[in-house]
Parts: C-alpha cells; structure tokens; sequence
C-alpha cells in the first residue's frame, strides 16, 4: 500500500506547529547563533561559557554534580571539560575516593569568563531587543521550570 503524500504533509505541518522538540530546537539554534556570535571574541564557545558559569558558583565540582547540573550525559562532559582543561579554562584533579573527578575553574578560566561578561550582557540585549525584556523574563521562567521538572526523566 502506498503512503499518502498529502496526510503526511498534513502530520508534518502538525508537528511543525506543535511539536516542542522541533519548536525548542528552532529556537536553541537561533538563540545559539546570536551568543556564539558575540560571545565568540571573548576565546571561548558558548558551551565553555555555560559550563564556566555554572562551575563558578561553587568552589569546585564532581564530574557527576556538573554534569547533573547542565543535563548533559557523563561521556559528553569528560569530552567537554578535557578540551577545557587543554585550554586552561578547568582544572581537573581526582576525588578523595579516586572514582570520582574534582573540577576547578583556573584563574585563565576566570579571565575568560569575565572577558566574556560584557559580551554576554550585549547578547542578553540583544536578545530582550528581539523578544521584549518582560517576555525574555518570562520565557527564561518558564524554560527554569520546565528544566527542573523534566530533570531525571
């Protein structure tokens, strides 16, 4: 039997309209290219810039908590934080009970991350310019939530 071209436009029409991964993706891509582009002079990447973010609010962090932290898989966040630690951004040493890896924000990490502040601030700008402050406020509300009841899914 052969596939009706019409229903199946009609279910991707559908899923364009209301599906949140493809919607969700959209936007990421779209909100990734305006920091990229103006964190991007600061040296590091936006990923770097999350992660450096995240590690700064504490003095140090295990490879489990970080990756908890930035729902990213445990294999994804060794990759991740070596490139880091070859650049000098973290500092990665083992834990007290040797299973377990200790992570640090270096002082050139720090640098870059403050280097990256004022452009990070412009990109917000740009951002509240394209959306309005109050809906940025509330998009960012919503995305926190969604975030801390999605996680452990």
């Amino acid at each position: 039997m052969r596939s009706n071209p019409a229903a199946g436009r009609a279910a991707c029409e559908e899923i364009a309209r209301t599906c949140a991964l493809f919607n969700l993706r959209k936007v990421s891509r779209a909100v990734s290219q305006i920091y990229e582009g103006l964190i991007g002079p600061s040296g590091i990447t936006g990923p770097q810039f999350s992660a450096l973010v995240a590690m700064s609010t504490r003095d140090e962090w295990t490879l489990t908590r970080l990756a908890e932290a930035l729902t990213v898989d445990r294999t994804t966040m060794t990759r991740n934080l070596a490139l880091m630690e070859k650049e000098g951004l973290v500092a990665i040493a083992a834990g007290p009970d040797r299973r377990e890896r200790v992570i640090s924000v270096t002082p050139k990490g720090r640098d870059s991350l403050a280097r990256a502040l004022p452009l990070w601030r412009r990109a917000q700008g740009r951002l509240a310019g394209a959306l309005g402050a109050r809906r940025l406020r509330r998009l960012v509300k919503i995305l926190a939530s969604a975030s801390e009841s999605l996680a452990g899914e």
